[in-house]
């Protein structure tokens, strides 16, 4: 079964050859006005090489993914039998934190998720899936480094996240305002005399940037690919995948400690990967 682990595998096999020709630039954005979200798809797919018309790219495409994404409905992808993957670009070289907007940190996805699009519960049968964030740095149309990070080496449980939002609904229930039912944090209509306005009141989040809290496993310098997990997700990848990280020299691995999201006292075991110039 295809993983993020193959997809950040195939990114790294597509790219090996500009990776030691480029080491200012990394990788260079293959067509003029693709998005960070269309190079990830078409480097999971192994079609960074390849030129295909558009037809011929969605077919590829739903080989891997059932969900390649919609304005304002995350995901952004969803691999078949696998992890739903958010991908978030920054222009900034050395991100500290990125925008979720309204919605929440996530550690894991639920069909049952009322946030979520019914096309997205519909696209394959399935229940939960495990969060990835893929954030990339994109500079003059090139894209100077990738993080793959799930979201539970730094995202804390859901019930940390919807706790905040109940006690928020209920402060707005207990004022003076008439709110409507909503999945947002509130809404009141008819709020001018004529009725021709309404409130919506939306929760903003965002989340500290990986490489400000896994950095220091890093080179520190602007340049790679990364790829965080817990160790026991790693037991969770096929041997044929495990076996194809193995034959690429240039990918480095390191064990290490890290704060547990639930719970600062305690710790969780992790493993990062990285591609670096």
């Amino acid at each position: 079964m295809f993983s993020t682990l193959d997809g950040f595998i195939n990114l790294i096999n597509s790219n090996s050859e500009k990776l030691d020709l480029h080491q200012e630039s990394l990788i260079s954005i293959n067509r003029e006005g693709d998005s960070l979200e269309r190079y990830i798809k078409d480097g999971f797919c192994n079609l960074l090489n390849k030129q295909l018309d558009e037809k011929e790219s969605l077919e590829e495409y739903s080989k891997v993914f059932s969900w390649t994404g919609a304005q304002n409905h995350p995901p952004d992808l969803m691999i078949r039998g696998g992890d739903a993957i958010e991908v978030k670009k920054s222009a900034s070289l050395a991100p500290t934190s990125f925008q979720l907007n309204s919605s929440p940190p996530r550690q894991k996805m639920s069909s049952k998720d009322p946030m979520i699009n019914q096309r997205i519960k519909d696209c394959e049968n399935w229940t939960e899936k495990d969060v990835v964030y893929c954030l990339g740095s994109v500079t003059n149309q090139a894209i100077n480094n990738i993080w793959f990070v799930y979201g539970d080496c730094f995202v804390a449980s859901p019930d940390t996240y919807k706790s905040i939002k109940v006690d928020i609904k209920d402060f707005l229930k207990n004022m003076s305002y008439k709110m409507a039912e909503t999945n947002e944090l509130g809404r009141i209509n008819n709020y001018d005399p004529l009725g021709h306005s309404s409130l919506r009141i939306r929760g903003m989040w965002s989340l500290r940037h990986p490489r400000s809290i896994f950095g220091n496993f890093t080179n520190q310098k602007n340049n790679g690919l990364y790829f965080v997990a817990r160790k026991e997700k790693f037991k969770s990848f096929g041997a044929n995948t495990i076996n194809k990280l193995k034959k690429i020299d240039k990918i480095k691995s390191l064990d290490f400690k890290t704060e547990d999201p639930d719970n600062p006292k305690k710790s969780i075991e992790c493993k990062i990967l990285k591609y670096e110039i």
